[in-house]
């Protein structure tokens, strides 16, 4: 054990105390002075000096000045200190349960703003650390709890480290008891669940501890009940722990926390119905939530302003306000109110409005006013009234709960309502990080609100922001939206699990490996590969982490080998939960920039294998891409993947050495040509494992492969083949229009459409589908502008409800392929109508060929297919 040696010389000169009091439990020992300063500091693990001499344990705040304790008087379990000439004395008591010494603060007298009435001087060390609520050493670590979220419990510092527990009157300076307790870093978790056992607080170590902090969750963005089935399915597929259900889809925070008509048509019964489905898959079922704000259009805005807002700046109104008036006079100059667009909101009376320049001359005040905002009325308003800000939440546009009056109360018990009703199991908190002052204590309010309203104490708990006391209440840290370090999801996985993961574990804590975004194949945007999937999936395994990921039902069957990924991320979260690899293969897994794959075959054990990207697959490796596992008892393990639609490779290498299967381990026929020419269909990841070809060859191999794209089933309609056209619709021929390039002629608006709809106007195309089963509709088209870029597709079962086609902003007068709107057919005679929604008679926008595509959600029709097909 190393000391410092100016802090041993230190000790040296201290004066002795004439007399001590000690107090002790199971596991820490604490011996203080009577002048109130500390002579000992021990943990019953260790034989190290945890404290620092000679500094005093409490300390208080008189109007912004602080006063250290400077005597102490005991009288049995009770201390009494005093703080100089502060005016303030304040008594403490004392007991052990067990290994916890349980410490409470009984009476102040004074009017202190701040009684830290436990302040620990820790010794410094190389070897410690600290988290807020426990301070470790390489042989002890200290914990500190408080029984309730008044007390703030506060912890840091390396050249002077320190634990201390604190009131406050501007929330509360009524006893709060606390914990002390000591146990080596691996056990402090024991002795914090029994702290949490004692002092009735909820989630707790459980939960951190629990299978379920470990487990993989979905958010989930836009389930229905028509769509639940299908995600439920695909997340059970992968593995998934929990999914969760994004605000908006399960409750409508600006109603109430109603459940949203637009997602389960059914109400509550429709929703539980879908959690009921969770559960029976064996997932949780988790709800995103607003606890601190409500949206500006919510129902509490009408008819009159919502008064239980945060409203954080004030004047007063110097002249009277008319309802017509769009000028208000204040009393001062409005210097440090915001000037962002969608910050700029008044409250005066019952009236919402919205400031558009400030006035910082005289007349002092505002300008622009817009008046009755948000479903109020413009009223009429006396000379001085008040003139208040009201605070929003700058990322999102939404109004802050002021959580000192009974609308927080109310708030999480219209969550609780149905949150209740539905069944689910755990709650993310969103928006956690924006409340008012004093932000240490208002970060746990609104959860420990919710929470004692619930029928179950949740298993999980994690919040965008917290404070001291919402360690006790969260489960797992680290979650983070994607690409703010880099448009490389593994660079943003090794950030995570170089940053997150330490943080998690330093708190005792699972790490979330953040919000994984699943992206599906676009134009612009790369779609997410699966060997960005098996990235994730490889360092969570090795740091025995979780991760989250984001998805869209409808947008979620467009991501490139969907089978293949979800079947991985199954694989990967059995083997994390069966602790299937050593800590040594872990520890190789989370080298930075490395790539392994899994690989399992039957009748041997499964393997993490460090893996390379072969470069310029075909050139390119825009179609297929390959990686190349290090060779195990001689056999090479290479895997291909489709980019985007379904391909073949065709390369030259001995077939004889060869043998390939798919992700599942299935046998995959490949074509053998003359030549030793290979042709390997790559539908989705195929594994190509070989024997006595070196790695070179088969990188050349690779270069100089070639690749085509599988063509689909596809169904080509030229567009004047109308079976139907109604309204201001007509050919390029009659109305005397031609387009060059086009493939034939065309559809086009004669007239204005009624853009609301498309009943009026539309065209109806009979389409023979040979089996039944979801098509893509894509159309090949030519706009002339922003007003003229779209149709409708037209919905016989929701007549009102039509669905956007098109609308490419941009691209003018090219012909594009646009639309992959899914739609089912029946075998045999079907119909489609597109109808108008964008009309510049005579030009735009021009319909030229219309395909459905079976069987291959990530093909996109090309002219020539059209051209082919259609014989033109």
């Amino acid at each position: 054990m190393r000391l410092d040696l100016a802090w041993l010389l230190m000790l040296a000169l201290l004066p002795a105390a004439s007399w001590a009091v000690v107090l002790q439990s199971g596991s820490v020992r604490l011996e203080i002075g009577e002048d109130a300063k500390l002579i000992s500091l021990k943990a019953s693990c260790s034989e190290r000096a945890l404290g620092r001499p000679g500094d005093p344990v409490a300390y208080v705040v008189v109007e912004g000045k602080t006063a250290y304790a400077t005597a102490m008087t005991v009288d049995g379990n009770t201390l009494e200190f005093a703080f100089g000439a502060s005016g303030v004395a304040a008594t403490m008591t004392w007991e052990a349960e067990g290994d916890l010494l349980v410490l409470k603060p009984t009476s102040v007298t004074g009017a202190p703003s701040e009684l830290a009435f436990l302040r620990l001087p820790l010794a410094p060390g190389g070897d410690f650390t600290c988290s807020g609520h426990v301070c470790a050493y390489e042989d002890a670590s200290l914990a500190l709890i408080s029984e309730r979220a008044e007390c703030l419990v506060k912890a840091g510092g390396r050249n002077h480290p320190y634990m201390a527990a604190s009131l406050f009157s501007e929330v509360s300076l009524d006893p709060v008891r606390i914990a002390l307790m000591a146990a080596p870093f691996d056990a402090i978790g024991d002795e914090i669940a029994r702290a949490e056992e004692l002092f009735n607080i909820p989630i707790g170590m459980k939960s951190k501890r629990s299978e379920a902090a470990m487990g993989t969750y979905a958010m989930v963005s836009g389930m229905t009940e028509q769509n639940a089935d299908q995600a439920i399915d695909w997340m059970a597929r992968a593995g998934i722990g929990a999914i969760m259900m994004v605000h908006g889809t399960w409750g409508h925070f600006g109603h109430h926390y109603a459940v949203p008509e637009s997602t389960f048509p059914s109400g509550i019964d429709g929703l539980r119905a879908t959690v009921d489905k969770i559960h029976e898959r064996g997932m949780l079922a988790a709800a995103h939530l607003f606890a601190t704000k409500v949206p500006k259009t919510s129902d509490y805005m009408k008819p009159k302003a919502e008064r239980r807002l945060y409203e954080d700046l004030n004047l007063t109104l110097k002249e009277p306000l008319t309802p017509e008036d769009d000028r208000i006079v204040a009393t001062a100059p409005p210097t440090e109110w915001p000037v962002p667009t969608g910050t700029r909101d008044i409250r005066i009376g019952d009236e919402m409005m919205a400031y558009t320049e400030l006035s910082l001359n005289e007349p002092f005040g505002f300008t622009g006013v817009k008046r009755g905002l948000y479903g109020t009325k413009p009223l009429a308003h006396e000379a001085g009234e008040t003139v208040a800000h009201v605070k929003t939440d700058e990322s999102r546009g939404i109004f802050i709960i002021d959580q000192t009056t009974d609308m927080i109360d109310e708030h999480t018990a219209d969550i609780a309502r149905t949150y209740n009703a539905a069944g689910f199991d755990w709650i993310y908190f969103d928006g956690a990080e924006d409340i008012h002052p004093p932000r240490w204590y208002r970060y746990t309010v609104p959860k420990l609100k919710l929470i004692e309203k619930l029928d179950q104490e949740p298993v999980i708990i994690q919040a965008a922001a917290q404070g001291p006391f919402c360690w006790h209440l969260t489960t797992r840290v680290g979650q983070r939206d994607y690409f703010w370090v880099s448009m490389s999801y593994k660079d943003e996985i090794d950030d995570a699990i170089a940053r997150s993961v330490p943080r998690a574990h330093k708190n005792l804590m699972i790490a979330d490996l953040g919000w994984f975004p699943f992206r599906p194949t676009s134009e612009y945007i790369p779609a997410t590969q699966i060997d960005d999937v098996e990235y994730l999936c490889a360092k969570a395994l090795a740091s025995d982490s979780s991760y989250s990921i984001q998805v869209r039902p409808e947008r979620l069957r467009k991501v490139p080998n969907l089978d293949a990924i979800l079947y991985l991320m199954g694989r990967y979260e059995h083997h994390k939960f069966a602790g299937t690899f050593s800590d040594e293969v872990k520890q190789r897994v989370l080298t930075p920039h490395q790539d392994f794959i899994l690989l399992e075959q039957e009748g041997k054990e499964p393997r993490l294998v460090r893996a390379r990207e072969m470069p310029y697959v075909a050139g390119t490796s825009h179609v297929v891409r390959a990686f190349v596992c290090d060779p195990i008892e001689g056999v090479t393990t290479t895997t291909f993947q489709p980019v985007g639609p379904k391909a073949t490779i065709e390369f030259s290498l001995d077939p004889r050495k060869l043998e390939f299967s798919d992700y599942k381990g299935d046998p995959v026929e490949v074509q053998v040509k003359p030549g030793a020419r290979l042709v390997a269909p790559v539908t989705t990841r195929i594994f190509m494992r070989s024997k006595g070809i070196g790695i070179g060859e088969i990188r050349m191999a690779l270069r100089r492969a070639k690749v085509a794209f599988i063509k689909p089933e596809m169904i080509f309609i030229n567009a004047p083949d109308a079976a139907r056209v109604e309204g201001s619709f007509a050919t390029g021929a009659k109305l005397g229009v031609k387009f060059d390039r086009s493939v034939g002629d065309v559809i086009l608006p004669s007239g204005p459409f009624n853009k609301d709809t498309g009943r009026d106007t539309y065209v109806e195309y009979e389409v023979e589908a040979p089996e039944a089963g979801s098509y893509l509709l894509w159309i090949r088209t030519r706009y002339r502008d922003t007003n003229s870029n779209s149709f409708f597709l037209h919905d016989f079962e929701q007549p009102d409800e039509p669905r956007l086609l098109g609308n490419r902003i941009g691209d003018y007068d090219v012909w594009l392929w646009e639309g992959g709107l899914e739609v089912e057919l029946k075998q045999g005679a079907n119909t489609i109508r597109i109808g108008g929604r964008e009309s510049r008679p005579g030009e735009s926008p021009a319909l030229d060929v219309i395909c459905l595509v079976h069987d291959d959600v990530l093909y996109r029709p090309t002219d020539a297919d059209a051209r082919e097909a259609l014989g033109l």
